[in-house]
């Protein structure tokens, strides 16, 4: 006989709490990454942040254009590894989706300022 499957209760809202990272060592000096590459592991999600020359992917695609032969592998730097919890992949989801909302409502509104002052002014 099958088991009756009772949905789950929602969890209620997170605690909102500000959170102060002191640095260490080198830590506050920001990294510059031009590519990501995530991989799910055992328990862990790694992120690698690398850094591709910026000239490569342009010439990679006037090769393309060309008909040329494309390069097997595209060589860039690791910037660094991180080994992020399932909890903290889905922090770091939220946080990331709220801050392109916030993004694309900038871009939303910058537009219309634009289109509006591009209008002709229809006062009589």
């Amino acid at each position: 006989m099958a088991e009756e499957v009772k949905p789950q209760a929602a969890k209620p809202d997170a605690l909102q709490m500000r959170l102060q990272l002191t640095p260490s060592n080198q830590s506050e000096q920001p990294i510059l990454a031009n590519t990501t590459l995530v991989m799910p592991g055992s328990g862990f999600v790694y992120v690698d942040f690398g850094f591709i020359d910026p000239g490569v992917l342009p010439a990679l695609g006037q090769v393309a254009r060309q008909g040329g032969k494309m390069p097997e592998q595209i060589n860039g730097r690791l910037a660094a590894r991180l080994a992020l919890s399932f909890d903290v992949v889905q922090q770091l989801h939220q946080q990331l989706g709220s801050v392109l909302q916030g993004l694309q409502r900038s871009q939303a509104q910058a537009s219309e300022a634009g289109k509006a002052a591009a209008r002709p002014d229809r006062k009589n």
